[in-house]
């Protein structure tokens, strides 16, 4: 399932998977808008990034806000889940999106 938004080039994904000794579990990840074209030079998307929904969706919230290129998505998103300070801060809920760089 896909948060559909017309406007969004990142949208927000859900799926249930199985993982064994645990049973299902619902991942939330971000894909491409099927509207917008990609050079076909970028990742199409992350599928099972966290089993926070709130989480991915400020992730894709900032890519969707600095126009981050399909190219570039990958490396962005990388760089956030390697900075554990940078996720504490993103996590906190008076989290000002006015203030990324």
């Amino acid at each position: 399932m896909v948060e559909e938004r017309s406007e969004d080039v990142y949208l927000v994904t859900e799926e249930i998977r199985y993982i064994e000794d645990t049973g299902p579990v619902k991942l939330y990840g971000i894909c491409l808008n099927p509207g917008f074209e990609s050079d076909g030079e970028g990742e199409n998307g992350f599928l099972d990034l966290s089993r926070s929904r709130t989480f991915v969706r400020r992730i894709a919230r900032i890519l969707n806000e600095r126009d981050v290129s399909p190219v570039h998505m990958k490396d962005v998103v990388e760089d956030i889940l390697n900075d554990a300070e940078f996720i504490d801060r993103l996590m906190s809920d008076d989290y000002d999106f006015a203030e990324i760089e």
